[in-house]
């Protein structure tokens, strides 16, 4: 199917049959945005809106010229709610983000922390739940001037529970130019979510990882791991046959099996999971098709 929700920094829909019901949902709603709000009691059937609030936070609390900035998408969501990964898996969508920002200041990629495995029906989701902040990188021109700028965004998202809702906001925050401020009230989330980022390719080779393929089999290598998850970041065009089956693992290599789509794939690419003794560790892996 493509994208959903085009324009500003966005993010690929990985879509499969089961997304249909949401997708026809969305398109219902997600043109209507209102104004940010936070969840709280209902006096009627909850909408997206109100299960999901949404805030910008910038870590340095000030734009500085020559320098990079960090941005923080903060969604709160509902209780028993969640919202999805850039590969929402089975069902869903993930956020869409386009901002708007003043000449001189560029977005670099969304840095996603991941997300949690979740199983139902049969089905596979990558989810965010309560709280989750998107981080993204700011380039400031060396000759960046300005006393104070505005950063805006539109953000759309669907929630889901046993049904899904789609919302969307829009937000915006204003900054100061000049030396950082280092008091952002965000601080903690944005620890959070870097200390679920994952590690480079390059980390992932000097941790003993090897990924190889056997045909339309993939076959990933963890020295001494306990359990292992893949989190794929394109399954839209080549999915694996079972992931759920396929792409986790209890100590044992990995055998993620694809059908004839892996065959145009230029490359495979995600998160692996690596639990070991004491530590769970996130590393970016990456391969050539099986017939490049």
């Amino acid at each position: 199917m493509g994208q959903c929700a085009k324009g500003g920094v966005l993010f690929p829909a990985m879509i499969r049959s089961m997304k249909i019901l949401c997708i026809a949902i969305a398109t219902l709603g997600l043109s209507t945005l209102g104004a940010s709000a936070f969840a709280g009691p209902f006096s009627t059937e909850p909408d997206g809106n109100e299960l999901v609030g949404v805030e910008l936070v910038l870590e340095e609390g000030a734009l500085t010229p020559g320098r990079t900035a960090h941005l923080g998408v903060m969604f709160h969501i509902e209780p028993d709610w969640h919202i999805y990964w850039r590969n929402a898996g089975d069902t869903g969508l993930p956020p869409s983000i386009k901002l708007e920002l003043p000449d001189g200041v560029s977005a670099g990629e969304v840095q996603w922390p991941v997300p949690t495995w979740y199983e139902h029906a049969g089905l596979l989701d990558f989810v965010f739940d309560e709280e989750v902040t998107l981080i993204i990188p700011l380039s400031v021109a060396p000759d960046f001037k300005a006393d104070r700028v505005n950063i805006n965004a539109a953000i759309d998202w669907l929630v889901c529970k046993e049904s899904c809702l789609p919302g969307g906001a829009n937000v915006s925050i204003n900054v100061p130019v000049g030396e950082p401020l280092n008091s952002s009230h965000a601080a903690a989330s944005f620890e959070a979510t870097r200390i679920r980022l994952p590690q480079p390719p390059a980390n992932a080779a000097t941790a003993g990882i090897i990924m190889s393929w056997d045909g339309r089999r993939l076959q990933i290598d963890v020295p001494r791991a306990q359990r292992i998850r893949f989190f794929s970041y394109e399954p839209a065009k080549a999915p694996p046959v079972e992931p759920i089956r396929d792409a986790q693992s209890q100590g044992a290599p990995l055998h993620i099996e694809y059908d004839s789509r892996i065959d145009n794939a230029a490359q495979v690419a995600g998160v692996l999971e690596v639990q070991r003794v004491g530590v769970i560790e996130f590393f970016t892996v990456t391969i050539p098709g099986p017939r490049k």
